[in-house]
């Protein structure tokens, strides 16, 4: 019977841990090569439930993280995925080194600064978007870092 309670106890804590977690706006997607110490949007707070990004605006974001590898390229993929479908976003340029305040070469375990302002075009649809931002090692094409969040975009 104790385990049971014990079981019941256990389920209970993870249930509303997840719960916490679900109320980030920001969240990791699996990264092979680093991890996000920070990230800042424009206009957004990770306790909202997406961020609204207004046409004809750019959005301003800045991004702390720290590459577990050196690496002398790194690539900006960026995506927007509408009803289950990735469109990617064309930036350019895609290098990131020496572009978007990231300076290169990035080395194991140093912080590093990206900072991207992303134009949100007039010509885009009012829809929600879920963006997803990869910075790829451009050697080998892993991800580096990655982060997900949900975006309205609107008049």
């Amino acid at each position: 019977m104790q385990i049971s309670n014990c079981s019941f106890v256990l389920f209970i804590v993870a249930s509303l841990l997840s719960g916490i977690d679900s109320k980030n706006l920001f969240k990791n997607c699996p990264s092979n090569i680093g991890h996000i110490e920070s990230i800042n949007v424009t206009g957004c707070k990770n306790n909202d439930s997406y961020c609204r990004l207004k046409k004809g605006v750019d959005v301003a974001m800045n991004l702390t993280f720290i590459s577990d590898q050196a690496t002398d390229s790194v690539k900006v993929k960026i995506f927007g995925e509408i009803a289950r479908v990735q469109v990617p976003f064309v930036i350019e340029p895609d290098e990131a080194c020496g572009n978007y305040g990231l300076k290169c070469p990035l080395i194991a375990g140093h912080t590093n600064q990206f900072n991207l302002a992303l134009p949100i075009k007039t010509i885009y649809p009012s829809i929600p978007v879920t963006i997803q931002i990869n910075l790829m090692e451009g050697d080998t094409n892993n991800k580096i870092v990655c982060i997900r969040f949900k975006a309205r975009i609107s008049n």
